[in-house]
């Protein structure tokens, strides 16, 4: 049976839990952009490590895709910096600057990357919106993230259902159906979508929203945990 991400969220394990975890990834992407190589390769040990066992199967899958094109970029950058050359093969060139660019951008991108992996594996949309809000965050941004959450949950769910409705009429059988149908999903999904949009606007009005989006209520565990991350990332650059 395929889980969403909502449901992997729900059930994954929380070391950290409450609005503690997302001060601690915003607190720790700071400090790793902040500090060195040290706290980098440390974040990237100690957020794997909480997202694989929060739930390893997802967490490797929400790093899946964004780190193939990190790893693309990466290799762009070290072939096309100018410097002194160390490795050429026909018209590729690796040179010292090219290398040492491509190191740092590797190291801070996939420290921030396994930082954010872990927040997304952790925290729902509502949860996430909840922790700005105490933050201060101005109210119509909040306002505005937890309705194209909406909307987009809703654009997924109308692609998932027309798909399946294609592929039980053979809509992919050849590459000329498989083209036709993709262009009338497309259509077809849009226009269901706003209508399915104008329905919860209208279920929305009636139950007379505010702009308040409702906060859940949610009990902050791990704070040693929490202190111990971030002391340990703040060492880590200060000494390496």
């Amino acid at each position: 049976m395929h889980e969403t991400l909502e449901e992997a969220q729900v059930k994954s394990r929380k070391v950290v839990d409450g609005h503690l975890k997302v001060y601690l990834a915003l607190s720790s992407l700071i400090i790793v952009q902040i500090l060195g190589w040290g706290a980098q390769i440390l974040s990237i040990a100690l957020f794997a490590a909480l997202g694989l066992y929060g739930d390893g199967r997802a967490y490797v899958k929400i790093l899946r895709v964004p780190l193939f094109f990190l790893l693309a970029g990466t290799l762009v950058i070290l072939f096309t910096i100018d410097g002194e050359s160390l490795f050429r093969f026909w018209i590729l060139e690796i040179t010292d600057r090219s290398l040492l660019i491509a190191v740092n951008t590797l190291l801070r991108s996939i420290s921030s990357l396994t930082i954010v992996a872990f927040m997304i594996l952790t925290t729902t949309v509502p949860e996430f919106v909840s922790t700005l809000s105490r933050l201060r965050m101005p109210s119509f941004i909040l306002e505005l993230m937890f309705l194209a959450y909406r909307a987009i949950q809703i654009l997924f769910e109308e692609l998932s259902r027309l798909d399946t409705a294609a592929s039980i009429r053979m809509g992919y059988i050849n590459a000329a159906k498989m083209v036709r149908t993709t262009s009338l999903l497309a259509f077809s999904a849009f226009i269901r979508s706003m209508r399915r949009a104008e329905i919860m606007e209208e279920a929305m009005q009636a139950r007379c929203y505010s702009g308040l989006h409702p906060e859940p209520f949610v009990e902050n565990r791990g704070v040693g945990v929490a202190i111990a991350v971030l002391a340990s990332l703040c060492l880590a650059g200060w000494l390496l």
